[in-house]
């Protein structure tokens, strides 16, 4: 591998990292723009336990969010909390819990859906269709070769 390859990949994952926190924050402030107590872990758990209609265990939900134990554990009680999300038994494994998504969670999930989508289109306003839909092509690449899993 050639130097000028090396600092590529360097380049391209520190500018990875770089957009991945750019968009954290502009996602950040498009929830706080209505004054809601959601940050962007919330959202994300919120998110993915609506589209697991089923509700998620703590170890699915940590992985679909990237999210440590003891964070989500935190996250996880506030959100009960301010009920938003609530704990079940698993239905077929009693000693698992499931996190499932209340009526209430997902009223403000879709009150605040239009302002993260708005936040969305103005981080990928720059680019075409065809440059998205090839950006997404790469980083499934990725995803999918695992080189970018734990």
């Amino acid at each position: 591998m050639s130097p000028t390859a090396g600092n590529l990949k360097s380049e391209l994952a520190k500018l990875l990292v770089q957009n991945e926190r750019l968009l954290d924050k502009k996602l950040e402030s498009a929830l706080q723009q209505r004054k809601k107590t959601l940050g962007n872990v919330q959202w994300r758990i919120l998110t993915n336990l609506i589209e697991a209609s089923e509700g998620l265990s703590m170890k699915d939900l940590s992985l679909l969010t990237h999210t440590n134990d003891s964070t989500l554990t935190k996250v996880v009680d506030k959100l009960v909390n301010d009920s938003l999300v609530y704990r079940r038994p698993h239905p077929k494994d009693r000693r698992k819990i499931l996190i499932i998504s209340s009526s209430k969670g997902k009223a403000l999930h879709a009150k605040l859906e239009s302002d993260v989508n708005q936040c969305y289109e103005k981080m990928f306003e720059p680019l075409s269709a065809q440059q998205m839909k090839s950006l997404q092509n790469i980083l499934q690449t990725l995803n999918n070769e695992g080189s970018l899993t734990l």
